[in-house]
């Protein structure tokens, strides 16, 4: 697998490994390098690396990750997880004088397999239970860095499946969020995840906008279509839309803006909420052209770690 970890580096000789989970790296003093490392490894691969601070731009202040975080535009705070296993952030835009509190969370849907029907697949999104109800797909926060230099500071959040950086700057008043998904489980139960964005004060009353192939928004009802009258069979997949560049909600006073580097399923179901799918594994094919169950391993065994 071929990855650009984002890592503190502390200066001399040390070990980097890498298990598809937390880096294994520690620092001493409160003082760190923060560096790029382009590197071809694999799950359980040790690799020995040398580095000098002076190779690297500046060096950064490691902090606790509850500090009130003072950009030039924004302020946030890390307020730690809740028991639906959300983090929570708070927003303050310097410049509007807006303020949200946002959480984001993992949640997953159980595909629908009953070979007599259609069945989740590649090319069909179709959770097992018709209430359409996901699940928390914890993901259990096992160490958190917050990393601030100049000008820009990077929250560190490292979990059991999935490590999150999230990136403040002094230049622009959005937050930058970067996921490094490490994979599904294998099960006998297909499994669809997603992530939830949620900002707490937004009244959408189910209207959303996503773009059309990167150019103008389209309006988005929940449940409804512009031209015909929808019968709902489907109260999840059936409200999904391709987002290729974002994906918006507004009451008119706040808006919660979600720009993806890729195209991916999103929608907004609740009132305050955008969902972007993150990752699938899937057991059985739709029979659409495929051929092929949607079941990506590492070690390529169909049971093996989810890619």
């Amino acid at each position: 697998m071929t990855m650009m970890p984002r890592i503190p580096l502390p200066d001399g000789n040390f070990t980097f490994e890498w298990d598809g989970g937390q880096p294994d790296i520690t620092c001493d003093g409160p003082m760190t390098t923060y560096a790029f490392l382009p590197v071809d490894i694999k799950r359980g691969e040790t690799i020995q690396i040398r580095i000098h601070r002076d190779t690297v731009s500046h060096c950064v202040d490691l902090l606790d990750p509850y500090t009130p975080i003072e950009m030039e535009h924004i302020s946030v705070s890390y307020l730690g997880e809740n028991e639906a296993g959300e983090s929570q952030f708070s927003y303050h835009n310097k410049d509007t004088g807006v303020s949200e509190k946002i959480s984001t969370s993992l949640m997953a849907y159980d595909s629908f397999q009953n070979t007599s029907e259609h069945v989740s697949g590649a090319y069909i999104f179709r959770p097992e239970h018709e209430d359409g109800q996901a699940y928390s797909f914890r993901n259990e926060i096992t160490k958190r860095e917050l990393f601030c230099g100049k000008n820009v500071c990077i929250l560190l959040m490292f979990g059991d499946t999935v490590i999150n950086n999230i990136i403040f700057n002094n230049f622009n008043d959005f937050i930058r969020l970067e996921t490094v998904f490490v994979g599904i489980p294998y099960s006998e139960q297909g499994k669809e995840v997603v992530m939830r964005i949620r900002a707490e004060s937004i009244q959408n009353n189910g209207v959303f906008y996503t773009d059309s192939m990167g150019l103008e928004l389209q309006k988005r009802v929940v449940n409804e279509r512009p031209y015909w009258n929808l019968d709902v069979n489907e109260p999840v997949a059936g409200n999904y839309y391709p987002v290729n560049n974002l994906i918006r909600i507004t009451d008119n006073n706040t808006a919660l803006e979600v720009i993806n580097d890729r195209p991916q399923g999103g929608t907004s179901l609740k009132d305050g909420e955008i969902e972007l799918m993150v990752q699938r594994r899937l057991y059985v094919d739709d029979e659409k052209g495929v051929n092929e169950p949607l079941n990506e391993s590492d070690d390529e065994t169909p049971e093996g770690p989810g890619a």
